[in-house]
Order: structure tokens, then C-alpha cells, then sequence
């Protein structure tokens, strides 16, 4: 967890989340496409959850990757509007369910990478 505070009303220009809206939404569907390519069984995947850990990876990058990046995740807003405006989805996600019990509903997302490094061990048996 940050030990910053959270800002609770991010200042985020209707046409910054139309415009962004509109680059998760060909995210969403490009990985669907490609991951639709590879199986024709059932798929879930949840491109908001991609996109976030991967925004959360943004914006530690620079030059080169930042810009490939921005490009193959659609992200249609600079460093400085894109974070606020996933604050923003963020927090109307979290108020979506209403104020009362009834119909209320809890989305948790899962925006967090853990570097992974596995080691294959090869044992070889010499027969003498």
C-alpha cells in the first residue's frame, strides 16, 4: 500500500474519460480477439485488471517502452491525466452498487504484479 492518501475526487475532464473509455474498450477488445484466436473453449479474462497492473508499470517506463507501451494498451491519455482517470473508474466502480444494502453488489480487482522467476532443474542419471 502507498503511504500517500488517496484522492478521492481526482479531477478527470469528461472528454479525458470518453476518450479513455473508448481506448479500454479496443484493449479489451484486442486481447479478446487474440486470445480468442488461440481457443475456442471457454474464455474469461478481465482486460480492466490487465490494464491497470500494467498503467501501475507505466509509470515507472520511459522514452521508448513508455510510448509501445501506451500504444499496444491503447492508452489514449498522458502520464498526467491517465492515473487520475483510472482513480476515477476506479472509485465509480466502487460506488456503483448504491447506497442501500438491497441490489448492492462488491467488485474486487486484483492490480498487483509479483515478479515470477522459475528454475527447471534437469537431473540427469548416469548409468555406469
Amino acid at each position: 500500500r502507498s503511504s500517500k492518501q488517496r484522492i478521492t475526487a481526482p479531477n478527470v475532464q469528461d472528454d479525458d474519460v470518453d476518450l479513455q473509455v473508448a481506448g479500454n474498450t479496443a484493449f479489451a477488445l484486442d486481447v479478446y480477439n487474440q486470445l480468442r484466436a488461440d481457443d475456442q473453449g471457454n474464455l474469461f479474462f478481465s482486460p480492466h485488471s490487465i490494464e491497470v497492473a500494467l498503467a501501475m508499470t507505466w509509470a515507472g517506463a520511459g522514452t521508448d517502452t513508455e510510448t509501445a507501451m501506451a500504444g499496444a494498451l491503447h492508452f489514449e491519455l498522458d502520464q498526467e491525466r491517465l492515473h487520475p482517470f483510472f482513480n476515477h473508474l476506479d472509485l465509480e466502480f466502487s460506488s456503483s452498487g448504491g447506497d442501500s444494502d438491497e441490489g448492492r453488489f462488491e467488485l474486487n480487482i486484483i492490480n498487483k504484479i509479483w515478479k515470477c522467476i522459475t528454475w527447471i532443474i534437469n537431473i540427469i542419471h548416469i548409468c555406469i
